[in-house]
């Protein structure tokens, strides 16, 4: 399913309250998972979108934007694959708009994965 050699990975967090503690935790057990699967979150600030204090059900958020500009914006990204603690984090609106965000991303080749408990890929 993975690729043996360590891939580029992005990175996206959101709190809905400025809470930078939250976000290292976020980034912290996304890159744990990444690790585990071969793939590598760098320090790189063009591959870790954050919208902290911005919530799930307000727009725009700007990272979450960046992301998509980044992926959909006309040169291939450098990554294949975006860690998210779980769905929530792209909006805690309709799920419809979740699954946009989905379909949009893996039209570009991009893949989303949830780092809930099991970490599961939401294809």
């Amino acid at each position: 399913m993975y690729k043996d050699r360590k891939q580029m990975a992005a990175f996206y967090g959101r709190s809905a309250a400025a809470n930078p503690e939250a976000i290292r935790a976020q980034l912290a057990f996304a890159r744990g998972i990444a690790q585990e699967e071969g793939d590598t979150i760098p320090e790189d600030p063009a591959l870790l979108f954050i919208d902290d204090g911005v919530d799930g059900l307000s727009t725009p958020r700007p990272a979450w934007e960046r992301l998509v500009d980044a992926v959909a914006g006309g040169a291939k990204p450098p990554f294949e694959r975006v860690y998210l603690g779980d769905r929530t984090r792209i909006s805690r609106g309709s799920p419809q708009e979740v699954l946009d965000a989905e379909r949009l991303l893996m039209r570009y080749g991009v893949t989303l994965r949830y780092c809930t408990a099991s970490c599961e890929s939401d294809r």
